[in-house]
């Protein structure tokens, strides 16, 4: 409300305006007069811009706007006009309603002067703020009445400015009010529920204050007025954006101090009691003056004005709705020419008349395939008519069920032939005035669509046949029969693997044509199925109508033969023999083949003719082939052998397929013999044999036997009867050796293995033969003296090795067991068969062989077979004595026993000089002592002895020289025979 008005009712207020206001509580209402809060205008800052705290209010101006569209259905409608509030004061304090027209339909007294008044977002309350009271007082009205209903006091940073001077009252969306005053030009905001004010993000420029309401346009901006305060003209709009930007949009001349929105046109309410609409609400930023039109001069003072619609909402009065359907006859799809009739209907579905009702029908969609048929539009009540291509009608309803309550809207079409369009007539209907809706979701569009001639699509396949792996290249015709552009070609095969088709154009003029192609790799499961049945089907649009179309069926067959192998031999044994195979072939796919011809892999088979070289599907041959075994073949121990097929589809395309393996095994066994001993030494020795029996085949044998054909036959016993391929097995068997080997010299043992193949053929191994030969050694030792008396003497011996056997023995080497081991030393260390070799060796008597009074000792000969085997031989025992002179009365002589002496040669007697005792154990082989002495000391000739064959003469201790008799020529036969018989005596147990 302007203030100027304000002043001159309290006695020329506005000639004490300034820039800063003191003790105007004293000059309005009496009173003590006291300071006012209020700033001075010139210090206003300049206009707000959004901080982050309104960035909400930012975002729920955004919610405000979809709440608009809730309640008017869609931001297109235009809102039913509603009745127009405004509110007088200066002592004539009414409320008063008009017609949007300017007649006046009501006025009541209230109970106080109100800065303004303001009806809630969703038109129910109507709000009053105090004027000239502290605090400010925010009421509610009844506008039957004009009472006050309740009233909260107005707190925050409005409480000031707005306590003295509050001019501007409106609601928003959301339900908060703004606030204005004339002396600030801030906003505030304010909660009609608390009475809680907030700092508006925007304001008005430095200089000019609030004139009079907000009201919040279609588009979301508010529409503001402001003035300067010290002219109060002309009267500056503002457009406030969501994003609490203000822009100046034009100004109309003098003072106006209230807004209100009705049916979507703004009326300005001047304090002189004229009510104007605005021409038009700029949105540019602009300083020009804004037109304007009366629409009635009332001569009331206006402080302030309201509608239900300020908020933005149409708020409608209850009781107020209309819909709108519509239909089409016939539904479609049609012929070209065809003659389409719609009918709209517009039926009052409230409990009022609808004072403003109306639709638009866009017709664009329908007349690019059509023409309005001349003189068809019609309409039971209101306007209707077309212009351009839009249809539009306007009336009024009246409340049901009265005639009038429902209108019927009728025009005709005609389909174009030939139709050039997108062969489909779709248009909608829409309410334009709020209240409208449609009578159901699909209730206000229509659809026919007009038959189109259908694409056609030829598919084909490159080739004839194929096979698993193969790539199969398609070809697709695609051909446009309509009389306008197929557009949105898509091609989709339905053969296995859905190929991707590729279209060079996706779009085809009328009658036009192009090749599509594709490509696909046939799979085992294709090949399994024996054919690849495919097919492609068409999308594509004509207009504004989708069409489609499904190619002819393309069956592309399997290209297959298979080919089977077989032996007439299962088994082969040698070199040089035959094998017979047979090869069977058959087509086994979908394609007839030709040139049907085979061969073989293996090098040496020869494939005779084969009954047919074309096979229809299903269709066999016979083919033959024969191969010679070789000793590759043998070595290889197998004979695998595979054919090949090769046939031709009447493309040219050929298909090779190869034949199972047939594998010829080697059937082979042998065996190996051998013996544990590598030679045998006499009669009587056992010898092993062990046969080992290898299945040199390629397959098991059965049945498997050793037979031994040596002397003696021997019995061989096997571990098992039975040999895998590969394996083999340890049979044995023992030989006793005869006094027949012995003189043959060796043991000759020839044994073969036989056996059984899987096929029943008997199997025999050649002959292994074993030879064991016999291997012998003799050793005589003899040595030069025949009897030692003292240590240091130096006794050598001989020592004669002979090869007894039938092998050469090598490695030969002599170890003599007498004392002091003396070292025998060989002139060759080889024999041959029957050689002989002489070996030597030195011994020094020491005192110890002095006191033993002999030396007895014997030699071994050890030699090694040509097979490492080593022969062993023992050498006669030999004994050396010792001898001395007697040491008693006696002749003296060599007798160990009674002279002390020992190991003599014999027992000398005492008191018989000259006679020797001979020991009852024999003298040992060899020779006997050079010289000897009797008990004169007379020397004895040299005794020559035989080798000891263990014979005693008992209790005596004597040796027996029985082979040297003859050389003891000097003593003369009488006394030889006199000391034997005396050696007798004293056996016996007689006296000397």
């Amino acid at each position: 409300m302007a203030r100027s008005r304000r002043c001159r009712s309290r006695g020329g207020f506005a000639a004490a305006i300034g820039l800063a206001l003191v003790g105007m509580a004293a000059g309005w209402g009496g009173g003590t007069a006291q300071a006012s809060p209020m700033r001075d205008v010139a210090s206003l800052g300049p206009t707000a811009v959004l901080s982050a705290d309104h960035a909400g209010k930012k975002s729920a101006s955004g919610d405000d706007a979809d709440k608009r569209s809730e309640k008017s259905g869609t931001r297109a409608l235009t809102c039913q006009p509603v009745p127009l509030w405004a509110n007088s004061g200066g002592g004539n304090d009414h409320l008063f309603e008009y017609s949007p027209t300017g007649t006046q339909l009501a006025s009541v007294p209230l109970v106080r002067d109100y800065g303004d008044i303001a009806w809630s977002a969703d038109g129910t309350t109507l709000y009053a703020v105090s004027w000239n009271t502290l605090p400010p007082v925010l009421y509610t009205i009844n506008p039957a009445t004009g009472a006050e209903t309740s009233s909260v006091t107005i707190t925050g940073p409005a409480a000031g400015f707005a306590g003295y001077a509050t001019n501007a009252l409106s609601a928003r969306p959301d339900g908060s009010l703004l606030v204005g005053s004339f002396y600030s030009n801030e906003i505030w905001t304010l909660d009609p529920t608390t009475g809680v004010s907030t700092l508006f993000p925007a304001s008005f420029p430095a200089g000019l204050v609030s004139a009079g309401d907000f009201i919040t346009l279609p588009d979301g901006d508010v529409l503001a007025a402001a003035f300067d305060p010290g002219t109060l003209h002309p009267t500056d709009f503002f457009r406030i954006h969501p994003d609490d930007t203000i822009t100046e949009i034009g100004n109309v001349p003098g003072s106006v101090y209230g807004l209100a929105q009705s049916g979507g046109s703004i009326y300005a309410f001047r304090a002189n009691g004229t009510i104007e609409t605005l021409n038009s609400v700029p949105t540019g930023s602009s300083t020009a003056e804004i037109p304007t039109t009366v629409v009635v001069n009332t001569g009331v003072p206006f402080f302030g004005a309201s509608a239900t619609q300020d908020s933005g909402n149409c708020n409608l009065p209850a009781g107020t709705s209309y819909t709108v359907a519509k239909s089409v006859s016939p539904a479609g799809p049609v012929n070209q020419g065809a003659t389409l009739t719609y009918t709209e209907t517009v039926t009052n579905t409230g409990t009022n008349p609808a004072t403003a009702a109306g639709f638009s029908d866009d017709l664009s969609a329908v007349l690019t395939d059509g023409t309005i048929v001349p003189g068809s539009v019609t309409a039971s009540s209101g306007t209707a008519s077309v212009t351009g291509t839009t249809l539009t009608w306007s009336g009024t309803l009246t409340a049901p069920p009265a005639t009038g309550s429902t209108v019927t809207v009728t025009y005709q079409v005609k389909v174009n032939d030939p139709d050039t369009g997108t062969f489909a007539l779709t248009n909608t209907v829409a309410p334009t005035i709020a209240g409208g809706t449609c009578a159901s979701a699909t209730g206000c569009t229509t659809t026919v669509l007009v038959t189109v001639p259908a694409p056609t699509v030829t598919k084909k396949a490159a080739e004839a046949s194929f096979v698993a792996g193969q790539t199969i290249h398609y070809t697709y015709t695609v051909t446009n029969n309509a009389p306008v552009a197929l557009t949105n070609i898509a091609l989709t095969d339905t053969g296995p693997g859905a190929p991707s088709v590729m279209c060079p154009e996706s779009t085809l003029a009328a009658g036009a044509s192009e090749n599509c192609t594709a490509s696909y790799t046939a799979t085992a499961a294709d090949a399994t199925a024996g054919k690849i049945v495919d097919a492609a089907n068409l999308t594509a649009t004509v207009g504004t109508q989708n069409v489609t179309a499904t190619s002819n069926t393309v069956t592309v067959p399997l290209r297959a033969l298979t080919i089977t192998k077989s032996a007439v031999q299962p088994d082969f044994t040698a070199p040089g023999e035959t094998i017979n195979y047979t090869y069977t072939v058959t087509n086994t796919g979908q394609a007839p083949l030709t040139n049907v011809t085979v061969t073989d892999l293996t090098p040496g088979v020869t494939v005779s003719g084969c009954g047919t070289n074309q096979l229809a599907p299903g269709q066999s041959t016979t083919c033959q082939a024969t191969y010679v075994t070789t000793a590759a073949d043998v070595a290889a121990k197998s004979i695998p052998d595979q054919g090949q097929a090769t046939g031709t589809d009447t493309g040219g395309q050929t298909v090779t397929t190869t034949s199972n393996q047939v594998v010829t095994p080697l059937d082979a066994v042998s065996v190996t013999k051998k013996a544990a001993q590598d030679q045998f030494t006499a009669a009587g020795q056992t010898i092993t044999y062990t046969y080992t029996v290898t299945n040199n085949g390629a397959q098991p044998l059965t049945g498997i036997t050793v037979v031994d054909n040596g002397p003696g036959t021997p019995t061989v016993s096997c571990p098992q009867t039975t040999l895998a391929a590969g394996a083999s097995e340890n049979c044995t068997a023992g030989y006793a050796t005869t006094d027949a080997d012995v003189a043959a010299g060796k043991v000759v043992d020839t044994a073969q293995v036989t056996g059984t193949t899987p096929s029943g053929q008997n199997l025999t191994s050649a002959s292994n033969t074993v030879t064991v030969p016999y291997a012998g050694l003799k050793i005589v030792k003899a040595v030069q003296e025949t009897a030692y008396s003292a240590a240091g003497q130096a006794l050598h011996y001989t020592f004669t090795v002979t090869n007894t056997g039938n092998v050469a023995l090598s490695s030969l080497a002599v170890t003599d067991s007498g004392p002091g081991t003396p070292v025998v030393s060989c002139p060759v260390a080889t024999l041959a068969p029957g050689a002989s070799t002489t070996c030597t060796a030195t011994y020094s008597t020491t005192e110890a062989d002095v006191k033993a009074g002999k030396i007895t000792d014997t030699a071994t000969v050890t030699g090694t077979t040509p097979d490492g085997a080593s022969v062993t031989a023992t050498s006669n025992t030999l004994t050396v004595i010792a001898c001395t002179p007697c040491k008693d009365d006696d002749h003296g002589g060599c007798d160990g026993h009674n002279s002390g002496g020992t190991g003599g040669w014999g027992d000398h007697k005492p008191g018989r000089p000259g006679q020797w005792d001979v020991h009852p154990d024999g003298a040992t082989a060899g020779t006997a002592p050079a010289t000897g002495h009797d008990g004169g000391n007379r020397p004895v000739p040299p005794q020559a002895h035989t080798q000891d064959h263990g014979g005693s003469l008992a209790h005596s201790g004597a040796q027996v020289a029985s082979a040297g008799i003859a050389g003891v020529g000097l003593l003369g036969l009488g006394t030889v025979l006199t000391r034997i018989a005396k050696a007798r005596r004293r056996l016996d147990g007689g006296t000397r």
